[in-house]
């Protein structure tokens, strides 16, 4: 199995192979800093970009991570993080970063490639500028990869070679700023905190990702444990034609919102049983279910509020 190191590399600067031919595709939202989920750094782009999730497979388990794009009238901006506590750092060196960033930039066409020294106080950054042609039009690309202990990040800035630096390039690339993570669900999500009985234990869930099929609930939850401070994050399903339950992720964050592990069943491992291993699904069953079928999900938060369970 790869690393997650190796994982995220897999991907970082495949958008370049179509993002000039998008260049011509314009965004009218105002500027603001994002901070994807889970990572430790905020950016800043010009508009509201688009952000897409992205995971794979590694040993033991699996890694979740964001890219955020946008495309404005001059240029293609791309931000990429991923932050896992104690990644594997033992062949983390500029000499790494540079034969890997080599590979996957030629494998994406870009030519005449140059790198540079970045200064980045908390780990090792590398910028790379390259060529291509892509439709007839010489396009230009420049990338810089960041590694921390804990996380490994990129922005990625491109535009036509005529007009190539692009204005957002400096703020864009100057905005980079730690910041610990306060969001390890998905992007858009809407927690709303209630409270498990017997024990009184508070738990979350996202009332916007939501979904039902079949007789079937699916929902994020999240809770933090009582030794540590950790927060799980899990994504469970509830049968309301059975009234069993399981669990089909779960994934672990320490404090700062890094993430610790995770790791997926299959339906063979983890089957929907009588007595679920989360104690919170027979409180959520009478909200999610009517009888044996589920509530349409935007009437989810009003059978929280009517059975006592939600937490102002």
């Amino acid at each position: 199995m790869r690393s997650a190191i190796q994982v995220i590399f897999l991907i970082a600067f495949f958008a370049l192979a179509l993002a000039v031919s998008l260049l011509s595709t314009t965004s009218s939202a105002t500027a603001g800093q994002i901070q994807l989920p889970t990572c430790l750094f905020r950016v800043t782009f010009p508009g509201e970009p688009e952000v897409g999730e992205h995971s794979a497979p590694i040993e033991g388990g699996f890694v979740r991570w964001y890219v955020a794009t946008q495309k404005t009238r001059a240029a293609f901006l791309r931000h990429e993080c991923m932050c896992v506590r104690n990644m594997n750092h033992s062949r983390m060196s500029e000499a790494f970063v540079r034969q890997r960033l080599t590979e996957f930039a030629r494998a994406t066409g870009l030519s005449n490639i140059v790198f540079s020294p970045t200064p980045f106080p908390y780990g090792i950054a590398l910028s790379l500028r390259g060529y291509k042609n892509i439709q007839g039009t010489p396009a230009t690309y420049e990338g810089t990869a960041f590694i921390t202990n804990d996380c490994y990040l990129d922005l990625v800035v491109g535009a036509p070679s005529t007009d190539f630096p692009p204005p957002e390039r400096s703020t864009f690339r100057n905005s980079l700023t730690l910041q610990p993570s306060t969001e390890t669900g998905p992007p858009g999500a809407h927690w709303v905190a209630f409270q498990r009985t017997p024990t009184g234990a508070v738990r979350s869930i996202d009332l916007n990702h939501l979904s039902t099929t079949g007789s079937i609930v699916t929902y994020l939850q999240r809770f933090q444990t009582s030794c540590g401070g950790k927060v799980v994050l899990s994504k469970n399903q509830i049968h309301c034609g059975t009234g069993e339950g399981r669990t089909e992720e779960g994934l672990f964050f320490d404090s700062d919102g890094v993430l610790l592990s995770a790791i997926q069943y299959s339906l063979a491992e983890s089957p929907f049983a009588p007595v679920p291993n989360d104690p919170s699904m027979p409180v959520l069953r009478p909200v999610f279910c009517e009888g044996r079928v589920p509530v349409p999900p935007g009437k989810m938060q009003a059978r929280l509020r009517a059975a006592g369970l939600e937490l102002k």
